[in-house]
């Protein structure tokens, strides 16, 4: 209405800096300089000139609430997914927000389908329960895990609670007992039908895994929401809008370098909140730049840097114990792809060598611990590792050994160490010899396990050798005995005759 007043060009530009949205806060600037030129032949004031070299060096003044020192946290949270807590610095997923409450809304149900490394977890727990916790909504949640009835201990059974699950794929990739399968899932729709909200985060190669249980796929149907990757408006907003809050400037050019990196990159997001941590570890002030970006090897090898760092720093056997730890915390699916497992700290922790290797992980932001768990921070760090991918081809087989291994172990244990639990034949030939070739470290429940395995084992071939010598000798009494009747009884016929 009145496109001559420099000064609410400077208001317009400001505000949209304030969003996040540096680029085209400088957008409107040149605008406005075009047309002052093209119209009245005039350069723009002094104001509108000084508000855009504030908007390239990202001067903390024009961000409020900001004070010219930079937040020493930081903003960014590498792989692991954003949280209910951080959700003043999400930023890129706006839209998908506001659409999925509105999903959840109408009818009660949410299921955020997309694949590895989209951001589902980040948009379900930054997202849909920090708007949720903001309205007073009471909110159960919870991820399945190998039991996951368990994960519904705090669920009520009436009211206004929702349930969030997230990576609900795990209850088929980590449950491998059909019966517990079926009871969770029809647990998830007596929930809904006794009106309680339920939001699922889901990876999209496992929708048609919940086929099978059919109480609970009628409902998801009608909350499904397909999450696709951000594109460059939203990609701009999640690097610059966190920055902006901490107060951190980012040297010009920066943001097109990471935005050009990660288009089109197919887990890329968790590759780039790594990045982006990583570069601000290496920043200059409170300045990102682009020679602290490239230092780190960018969205292709960032994450694989940083892994490879921490195993090149260790001695041997440090990284056997790494190794060990890692091949533990990630497993194959049914379909061959790698799934990260969560893992009771316990067994990770069993002695001072292993939990330094657990917190070196977990300082490098490649572990999370998640009260009493611990898992990878995320499933990208397999495909972007290619050591780690090497581990997991070299012994395919040996790992399916230990995945039932550590699972009748525990199982063992749990019933009070019966001998009816323990492994016999050619299963117990196959761990014991997968154990001596292989450099595998069992913690004290499984070592346990099979030992006790042998031992019944070796017990058992003992009393069997014992009850064959006795045969043997039994049978060689009763060959003399034949013998001597055989005798007898041709004496006899010789007598007779």
């Amino acid at each position: 209405q009145a496109p001559f007043r420099e000064k609410r060009w400077a208001l317009l530009a400001t505000a949209l800096y304030q969003s996040g949205r540096q680029r085209d806060a400088l957008g409107a600037v040149q605008r406005a300089r075009t047309m002052l030129v093209h119209e009245l032949g005039l350069d723009p004031g002094r104001e509108l000139v000084e508000l855009e070299q504030k908007l390239l060096r990202q001067d903390p003044s024009l961000t409020p609430g900001v004070r010219g020192e930079a937040s020493p946290v930081c903003p960014y949270r590498g792989l692991l997914p954003y949280d209910a807590e951080d959700a003043d610095s999400f930023f890129g997923r706006e839209d998908d927000i506001a659409a999925c409450l509105r999903r959840l809304r109408d009818s009660g149900v949410l299921v955020v389908v997309g694949p590895s490394g989209v951001g589902k977890s980040s948009l379900v727990r930054a997202g849909v329960v920090a708007s949720l916790a903001r309205a007073d909504t009471p909110i159960l949640l919870s991820s399945p895990g190998a039991h996951p009835v368990d994960s519904l201990a705090g669920l009520k059974q009436r009211g206004r609670q929702t349930l969030v699950v997230d990576q609900a794929e795990e209850a088929v990739t980590l449950c491998t007992d059909p019966a517990e399968r079926v009871r969770y899932f029809t647990a998830l729709a007596t929930h809904v039908g006794a009106g309680g909200g339920l939001v699922l985060s889901l990876r999209a190669d496992h929708l048609g895994d919940l086929a099978p249980y059919s109480d609970i796929a009628r409902i998801l149907e009608e909350g499904l929401y397909l999450l696709g990757p951000m594109h460059e408006p939203d990609l701009r907003r999640a690097i610059e809008g966190p920055a902006n809050r901490a107060g951190l400037r980012l040297e010009p050019g920066l943001v097109d370098i990471m935005v050009r990196d990660v288009e089109g990159e197919p887990a890329g997001l968790p590759m780039l909140s790594h990045v982006l941590r990583e570069t601000w570890e290496r920043r200059e002030g409170s300045t990102l730049t682009v020679e602290g970006y490239r230092s780190t090897g960018g969205i292709q090898n960032a994450v694989s840097q940083s892994a490879e760092t921490l195993y090149d720093a260790m001695d041997e056997a440090q990284r056997a114990r790494l190794r060990n730890l890692l091949l533990r915390l990630v497993i194959p699916a049914e379909d061959g792809q790698p799934v990260r497992a969560r893992v009771s700290r316990d067994k990770v922790t069993a002695d001072d060598e292993h939990r330094r290797i657990v917190e070196q992980l977990v300082e490098a932001r490649l572990l999370t611990i998640d009260g009493d768990a611990v898992q990878i921070a995320h499933e990208a760090l397999v495909r972007v590792w290619p050591r780690l991918r090497d581990w997991l081809d070299d012994d395919v087989e040996g790992q399916r050994l230990f995945r039932h291994l550590a699972a009748a172990a525990d199982a063992w244990d749990g019933m009070g160490r019966p001998d009816s639990e323990l492994y016999r034949g050619s299963r117990l030939t196959r761990a014991a010899e997968w154990r001596d070739s292989s450099s595998v470290d069992l913690d004290d429940t499984e070592a346990a396990f099979l030992q006790a395995s042998m031992a019944l084992s070796e017990a058992e071939l003992r009393a069997s050798e014992e009850r064959i010598a006795r045969e043997r000798r039994i049978n060689r009494r009763l060959g003399g005995a034949l013998a001597g009747v055989v005798l007898l009884l041709a004496l006899a016929l010789v007598t007779g005759l």
